[in-house]
């Protein structure tokens, strides 16, 4: 994993992201403090893997109103002693 000051990444910018499309994990800093890790897409999701976008189940799942309050009683129940 190569660390790397915001400095320097703003001025090579093109070609450190070059590298973590080649594998290459990076670090970003600042005073010697990590800012970011940036690496690949496909470490993450797997070579040719399309990630989820945000919200693709909307519509597809129903959470009930009280899922909050769902056992409640039950659990009450198991510290309770009863």
């Amino acid at each position: 994993m190569r660390q790397i000051a915001i400095e320097d990444f703003k001025q090579d910018v093109d070609q450190l992201l070059e590298s973590v499309t080649d594998g290459d994990d990076l670090v970003v800093t600042r005073d010697g403090k990590a800012l970011v890790r940036i690496v690949a897409e496909s470490a993450i999701c797997g070579e040719g893997a399309k990630p989820f976008p945000f919200g693709f189940m909307q519509q597809r799942s129903i959470v009930p109103d009280d899922f909050d309050k769902m056992g409640a009683d039950e659990i009450r129940r198991m510290f309770e002693g009863e």
